[in-house]
């Protein structure tokens, strides 16, 4: 008598996406699963049903990987969620690089084989039972986009940008500063150097003037 096992069986949409199926999340029908053989060699093929499960039954002993294919209507929706998230494996995603599981063998070595009886999602006639710990979760595209923080990354107000025609910056008050009087700037500066200029050629003048009078005396 040839020994047989079974392969499932889950693929939900992982609402919190924390990779782990919650008991409120619900299950995303209309998946393709492949099942690949160790070498990764396509072996068979079937849909997830209304209640997200798949199944391949009747498998020999050997090492084996499944896949998990998106509709283009989904693909467009959605995305696989964390990879093998917690410690529960039969919980979790197994829907790593290119939406594959790893290597496993189905035989007597394996640990997570479940009897017929224990199983409650499906008929299984497997002679060794199923192993049921190979699932996918999915997350919404638009919900996977990290929304901008206002408040930066220290929890601070940020601040804002410059203003170019203001050289003090934003925020900046001069009012209290140099005991009321207003800061010396480019233009004041250049100012205060014109009225020293015309002082000084006054001043010449004057005395230009006075020593012409008395020369003529």
């Amino acid at each position: 008598m040839r020994l047989e096992y079974a392969v499932g069986d889950y693929v939900w949409i992982d609402k919190n996406h924390n990779g782990i199926q919650d008991e409120d999340e619900e299950p995303l029908e209309g998946v393709t699963v492949v099942l690949y053989d160790g070498d990764g060699n396509e072996l068979d093929r079937t849909v997830t049903d209304e209640n997200g499960r798949y199944l391949f039954d009747n498998l020999p002993r050997g090492e084996y990987q499944v896949g998990f294919e998106l509709t283009e209507a989904q693909a467009a929706k959605y995305q696989f969620t964390k990879y093998t998230a917690g410690d529960d494996t039969a919980v979790d995603s197994n829907a790593g690089e290119q939406a594959r599981s790893a290597v496993f063998t189905l035989g007597p070595e394996n640990e997570f084989l479940v009897s017929n009886e224990e199983y409650d999602h499906g008929t299984v006639t497997a002679s060794e039972g199923i192993d049921p710990t190979w699932d996918a979760g999915v997350v919404l595209l638009s919900e996977r986009e990290t929304p901008v923080d206002p408040t930066g990354p220290t929890g601070e107000p940020t601040e804002a940008p410059s203003d170019p025609e203001d050289p003090a910056g934003p925020g900046s008050d001069t009012s209290d500063d140099n005991d009321g009087e207003l800061p010396l700037t480019g233009a004041g500066l250049a100012l205060i150097l014109t009225a020293a200029g015309l002082l000084l050629l006054l001043a010449g003048g004057t005395l230009y003037a006075r020593h012409r009078k008395g020369s003529e005396a």
